[in-house]
C-alpha cells in the first residue's frame, strides 16, 4: 500500500492511486448538460459512456445556458475499467477488510451499512460503495464533484451481421456462507454496471448535487400544478402519462422526478427522458392501451417530439399523487384515497439516491410536507385509458 496522501479521503482517487494502471487513461471524452439551474460537467474514458449520456440526457436538457455565472455547477467523473481480472472493484473484500482499511482512508465520521452499499461519510465527502462494480467519491462543495469507478464487461468484437456488445449486469446471489463484517455485501461471481444504470447515476447525482430529492415517478403538469405517478416498474406509469400527455397535459418524466422542499414551500419537477413502454411501441391510444397486457418484456422508447423541446425546467406545486397498479382484465379504473400514513411509506420506497442514508431525518421530513399538500390515490388501471385525463383533472380540481 502506497502511504497515506492528501487525497485519502476520496476513495475513488485512493483507489487509482494504489492501482496505477487503471489510472493510465488513454482518452477523455465530455459533454454537458443543463437541469433546473445547474450546468453539469461530465468526462469518462469511456467514448460509449458519454455518446449515451448525450442521447439520453442531453438531447432534453441541452447546455443552452451554460455560459451564465448564475448557474450552479456540478462535475461527474466516470472511471470505466474494463477487461482485467485484477481492474474488478473487489479491494479485499475476501479478507474481510473493511474498505477504508483496504485503502489506507482516515477513520470516517460515520459509516452505515445498506441493502447494497457501504457508506461512509467524512467532513465534505460522501462514498458508497458496491463491492465488485461500483465505488463513488462525492464531495458537496462548490463546485459539488462526483467520481465513479464502475467495473464493466470486457469487450468482444462482434460477428458478421451481431451488434456490438453494450453494457450488461449479470444477476448474482447474496453469498449465504459469507460471514464477518462484509457478510452481507459479498455476491457471487463478477457483476457490471448496466449503462442504463450509469446514466440513472447522473440523473440522480445531478439532483442531489443541488440538495433536492429524487423520486422514482413521472411528473406531469396541469397548468402551474404537478401530478406525481408512482409505483414498481411495470406498473403503468409510462402508459398513464402517454395517456395524460394525449389528454393534454404536459410531459416533464416518465421515471425521474426532483422535490425541492424549501422552508416555504414543496415543489416538483421531472428529468426528461425518452418514456418507455413494455411490448411494441405504441402508435396510438388503442394500441397504447395493449401495453398494460404486458409484464416481463423489455421496455421500448416512445417517441414523444413535444418533449424535446425544453424552454427551462418547470417548478410546479403538486396537486395529487396516484400510486398505480394494474388490474388484469378490468375495463375501467378503480380509485380509492390513501391515508397519509400509507402515503408516506409509499413514497418513502420510490426514493431514489444512495447517499439518503446520511439525511433521512430531513428527507422525511420533505415527505411528510409533500403529501400534506397533495392527497394521494391508489388508482387500479382498466383498459379504458382515454378516461385517464378527465378521471385526473376531476382529482386535481377537488384538490383546489
Amino acid at each position: 500500500m502506497l502511504p497515506v496522501t492528501e487525497i485519502s479521503c476520496d476513495p475513488v482517487g485512493r483507489w487509482l492511486e494504489v492501482r496505477p494502471r487503471c489510472a493510465q487513461l488513454a482518452n477523455w471524452h465530455s459533454m454537458r448538460f443543463a437541469f433546473a439551474g445547474t450546468t453539469v460537467e461530465v468526462r469518462s474514458n469511456s467514448a460509449e459512456i458519454v455518446t449515451v449520456l448525450r442521447r439520453q440526457i442531453g438531447e432534453f436538457h441541452p447546455d443552452c445556458a451554460s455560459a451564465s455565472d448564475s448557474l450552479q455547477l456540478c462535475r461527474i467523473e466516470i472511471n470505466a475499467l474494463q477487461g482485467e481480472p485484477d481492474l474488478k472493484i473487489e479491494l479485499a473484500v475476501e479478507n474481510d477488510e473493511s474498505i477504508e482499511q483496504a485503502l489506507r482512508l482516515p477513520p470516517p465520521s460515520a459509516t452505515i451499512l445498506s441493502a447494497e452499499f457501504v457508506h461512509l461519510r467524512w467532513e465534505d465527502l460522501e462514498c458508497f460503495w458496491r463491492p465488485f462494480d461500483l465505488l463513488a467519491s462525492i464531495r458537496f462543495s462548490s463546485p459539488t464533484d462526483v467520481r465513479l469507478l464502475v467495473s464493466l464487461p470486457p469487450p468482444r468484437p462482434a460477428a458478421p451481421g451481431e451488434q456490438p456488445l453494450r453494457f450488461r449486469a449479470k444477476k448474482n446471489e447474496i453469498d449465504p456462507a459469507a460471514s464477518g463484517v462484509m457478510a452481507k455485501m459479498k455476491m457471487g461471481g463478477r457483476r457490471s454496471v448496466q449503462m442504463d444504470e450509469i446514466v440513472d447515476l447522473v440523473r440522480v447525482m445531478t439532483v442531489r448535487a443541488q440538495g433536492h430529492y429524487c423520486l422514482h415517478a413521472a411528473t406531469l403538469a396541469l397548468d402551474d400544478r404537478g401530478i406525481i405517478l408512482m409505483g414498481p416498474s411495470g406498473c403503468g406509469k409510462t402508459t398513464t402519462a402517454l395517456s395524460l400527455l394525449r389528454g393534454g397535459f404536459i410531459l416533464l418524466s416518465d421515471e425521474h422526478s426532483a422535490l425541492n422542499a424549501t422552508e416555504n414551500e414543496i415543489l416538483l419537477t421531472g428529468f426528461r427522458s425518452a418514456p418507455r413502454v413494455r411490448g411494441m411501441t405504441p402508435a396510438g391510444l388503442d394500441d397504447l392501451e395493449k401495453t398494460l397486457q404486458f409484464f416481463g418484456e423489455d421496455k421500448r422508447p416512445v417517441s414523444v417530439p413535444e418533449m424535446k423541446a425544453v424552454s427551462g425546467t418547470p417548478w410546479l406545486r403538486p396537486a395529487l399523487m396516484l400510486f398505480l397498479r394494474i388490474g388484469p382484465g378490468a375495463s375501467e379504473h378503480r380509485i380509492e384515497r390513501l391515508s397519509q400514513k400509507d402515503a408516506f411509506v409509499r413514497v418513502m420506497e420510490q426514493v431514489l439516491d444512495p447517499t439518503n442514508v446520511f439525511r433521512k431525518a430531513e428527507q422525511s421530513q420533505a415527505i411528510i410536507r409533500l403529501i400534506e399538500q397533495s392527497p394521494a390515490y391508489e388508482l387500479v388501471l382498466g383498459s379504458n385509458l382515454a378516461s385517464i385525463p378527465e378521471l385526473v383533472r376531476g382529482l386535481v380540481e377537488s384538490s383546489l
